[in-house]
């Protein structure tokens, strides 16, 4: 096993890939995937003309997901193949997971039941599958014309999708609902993973301890779905600096609601389960009275063996040990 330093990776633009596609036969992990790439998702039409030998204009499909944590990526990389890279943003890791083409095809096919956000995006784009000629044979005008506004209309879906807004300076909020759907509750915990914060507070003494659940996003579908599916407190984020013209919404959970949430979602997630737990352990008073003996013992047990926490510093010793554990099946 090569050891994959993810400074040196980005620098040489190196690709870890998985050979072929797979699609996993659980509807959970599909249902997680459509969340990660509602979330943390982008799925295009790349045009390309270059090359001399090129008689006609190119077009393919590519489905990206990118996260500052390796976790997740790892976690497709795992579950679905495809292809990994990482790069530098700024002072943090950016590490992305990609399909191209026929795997492209495969992946959004697989996914398409559970997306909430991109279907409309998802739809176009499989659309190109119907257009693509066979090897060897020469593509006509009225194909390349179809490609062409098939390329135009998922840019058209993007810049509706990104105009979308609504003032919610006046907060709005509705009782924290509980889901059962095992499907919702692996999408949600893909949202979580990829756009939550889970924070913890108390006093100097120790007395009062609170704990509460964002996500802070500029997309408001994706606001709506999570209120609508689990309630809590929606408005305008404005902690944070907008992104372009681009308003940042936030969602909040808090008080004893954060703890039976994290008790409802605990087991489907990945990237911040650790610190999830972590959350329901020093929230011992409220908490461990909702749990049974054997809950008690699992949350004590995964607490005390820590994997790999990826809020650390240390990103290069993450990777490698996210890269090795999937590739020796540990995790």
């Amino acid at each position: 096993m090569v050891n994959l330093n993810p400074i040196d990776l980005a620098r040489a633009l190196k690709v870890v890939r998985e050979p072929g596609l797979l699609i996993p036969k659980d509807s959970g992990l599909l249902a997680y995937a459509a969340g990660l790439l509602d979330g943390e998702g982008c799925i295009d039409i790349l045009k390309d003309a270059s090359g001399t030998k090129r008689r006609t204009v190119g077009y393919n499909l590519r489905v990206n997901i990118a996260n500052t944590c390796p976790d997740i990526i790892v976690w497709l990389l795992r579950n679905f193949g495809g292809s990994v890279s990482a790069n530098r943003c700024g002072k943090q890791m950016c590490y992305s997971w990609f399909v191209l083409s026929k795997m492209s095809y495969a992946f959004l096919t697989a996914v398409l039941p559970y997306l909430q956000i991109k279907k409309d995006q998802a739809e176009t784009g499989l659309l190109l599958r119907d257009l693509k000629s066979k090897t060897g044979v020469a593509v006509s005008p009225e194909v390349v014309r179809k490609k062409e506004v098939l390329f135009l209309k998922l840019k058209e879906l993007k810049r509706v999708d990104s105009a979308l807004y609504v003032d919610l300076s006046t907060l709005i909020k509705q009782p924290v609902k509980y889901p059962t759907d095992t499907d919702v509750l692996y999408y949600l915990a893909a949202i979580l993973d990829g756009e939550g914060s889970f924070a913890f507070r108390s006093t100097t003494w120790g007395t009062k301890k609170s704990a509460s659940i964002t996500v802070s996003n500029t997309d408001l579908r994706l606001m709506r779905w999570i209120f609508a599916n689990v309630g809590g407190e929606l408005a305008n984020d404005n902690s944070v600096t907008p992104s372009g013209h681009k308003k940042v919404f936030r969602w909040l959970v808090h008080t004893e609601d954060t703890v039976k949430l994290l008790l409802t979602v605990h087991k489907y997630l990945i990237a911040k389960k650790e610190r999830a737990t972590d959350i329901l352990l020093l929230l011992l008073d409220s908490s461990f009275d909702l749990l049974d003996e054997k809950k008690k013992a699992e949350l004590l047990v995964e607490c005390n063996s820590r994997r790999v926490v990826y809020d650390s510093v240390d990103t290069k010793t993450d990777l490698e040990g996210s890269i090795d554990r999937v590739l020796n099946a540990e995790v």
